[in-house]
């Protein structure tokens, strides 16, 4: 299997063509088009890895269409290509998802509008399925009427509906196994990752920068790392890096805290749903199935400054699930439903509002005044990380050969899932059956804390309750004495403080 190695003395031993701060999903996909053209590169991660926003997905691969139906050609594109690259090049981590939208000939969500827009996209991505395992093909769209609609969601309102729109995105049901998997082929290629590593001080020579100083969250040790080109990839603390480096500028991000809830409820259907209240000014919800439990998003809520912890507020939650209530009335959510909230900062375009950044911004600080060879990067979703770091790498080190997907290797977990009904019958007996696969991940994966393992090597953390429950033998395997295996499980149900039991 591939590894990542925790060793900070070799590491500040040898020198980079370039430091990424940042272990979340952009982070990683910089080191590996670095690594793809023979480029080393260092990730710097002051937590773990897939720790902030990029754990907190709603898991779904953008299918672009939303672009579409606005006429931006030049983003439905992009998604297109990149839903397609992930279904290509990892098939084991994701996957077609079906998705109805009821229509109610209501605004711009009528069967006439979404008729051509599907029309169009079948026209647009023709070549959509392109070197795609046909296991892994994505139908083209289609309107359905109001019996078969039924037949799929049987929950949904009846009053007015006219039938639905039915297309297919991608959905990743593990987004910290993708990170991972990406990462250690990174790795593999000769890149190399620290994990619980503080990125605390840039160093610079004659207005160039030639590396970063750090502390090792765990020895309280500090090391140098040295590169030419250093990128702040640290997503919502872009701002405040940008500042400890050079400046703080408040384009690089303005707040809002997003949010997506797994709810104690089953799944309403075997396809993923995008819901609409009825109200004016809406937004749309995206729902599905995810582990057999209702997962539902995105909340957005503007926020005024940075936050290492960003949840919504109990009035912000209580809009949300009656939004959701309003769209669907039979379901009645509460609060008291909620199972897990899964929240994180993301860019908006103006202070005190909730409109996403379309696209992903790269900042080159020697063009403000700023040593050479700084730059930072705002990215904007899971699914545009690879092409914002093919492009920072074709402008960086332009002309250099990369290897073809074909020849990358990743990981396939497929056979090491920790959920499902077969594991929920005995999961401590399912843990001790596994117990050699999940030693062999802490001791290749930098595995540091519990949580580490729990919630981003495997996808026990998936169902809190469980994960909980399971806490003290996983504990076990990393033979702490009961001291650490009580504060490392008391870390553990901090993380599940927002999990409402039963």
């Amino acid at each position: 299997m591939s590894k990542i190695i925790r060793d900070m003395q070799a590491v500040a031993d040898n020198s980079f063509g370039l430091i990424v701060v940042g272990g979340g999903i952009y982070g990683a996909m910089i080191a590996l088009s670095a690594a793809r053209r023979g480029v080393s590169a260092l990730v710097l991660e002051q937590n773990d890895f897939s720790s902030g926003t990029s754990f907190n997905s709603l898991k779904r691969i953008h299918s672009g269409l939303p672009y579409l139906q606005r006429l931006n050609l030049k983003l439905y594109f992009q998604y297109v290509r990149e839903r397609r690259w992930y279904l290509r090049t990892l098939p084991h981590l994701v996957h077609p998802l079906p998705v109805l939208m009821p229509l109610y000939n209501r605004g711009l969500k009528r069967k006439s509008l979404l008729r051509i827009a599907l029309a169009l996209d079948k026209m647009l991505s023709s070549k959509r399925n392109t070197g795609i395992d046909p296991q892994q093909y994505l139908p083209f769209g289609k309107i359905i009427d109001r019996e078969e609609t039924v037949n799929i969601f049987q929950t949904v309102e009846q009053k007015a509906l006219k039938g639905s729109a039915l297309w297919y995105d991608a959905i990743m049901p593990d987004p910290q196994l993708l990170l991972l998997s990406i990462l250690k082929q990174a790795c593999a290629l000769g890149s190399t990752a620290l994990n619980y590593c503080q990125v605390n001080k840039l160093i610079i020579g004659e207005n160039q920068v030639a590396g970063v100083s750090a502390i090792d969250q765990i020895s309280s040790r500090k090391f140098e790392f040295f590169a030419p080109i250093v990128v702040n990839a640290t997503g919502s603390w872009v701002r405040e890096l940008s500042g400890l480096f050079d400046a703080e500028y408040a384009d690089l991000f303005k707040y809002a805290v997003a949010w997506n809830i797994l709810f104690k409820r089953d799944g309403l259907s075997s396809h993923a749903l995008a819901i609409t209240p009825r109200k004016r000014k809406a937004q749309t919800y995206f729902l599905h199935s995810w582990n057999n439990k209702l997962f539902a998003g995105t909340g957005y809520a503007p926020r005024n400054e940075f936050s290492e912890d960003p949840h919504p507020t109990e009035e912000e939650l209580n809009i949300f699930i009656n939004d959701l209530n309003l769209a669907l009335p039979e379901i009645n959510l509460s609060v008291a439903d909620i199972d897990h909230i899964y929240a994180g900062l993301v860019p908006v375009k103006k202070d005190g509002k909730t409109e996403i950044v379309n696209t992903s911004r790269f900042f080159d600080h020697s063009r403000y005044g700023g040593p050479s060879g700084l730059y930072s990067i705002t990215g904007v979703r899971y699914a545009a990380a690879r092409r914002l770091s093919e492009h920072l790498m074709d402008r960086l080190f332009p002309g250099l050969k990369k290897l073809s997907i074909t020849e990358l290797v990743f990981d396939d977990r497929k056979n090491h899932r920790f959920t499902g009904a077969e594991f929920f019958q005995d999961p401590v007996s399912n843990i001790q059956a596994h117990a050699g696969f999940l030693k062999s991940v802490i001791d290749n994966e930098a595995v540091i804390h519990l949580d580490d393992l729990i919630l981003r090597r495997t996808n026990i953390g998936d169902n809190p309750a469980t994960a909980l429950r399971v806490a003290p033998q996983v504990a076990d395997l990393f033979g702490w004495d009961d001291q650490r295996k009580t504060s490392e499980i008391e870390r553990l149900r901090q993380h599940f403080r927002y999990h409402r039991s039963t």
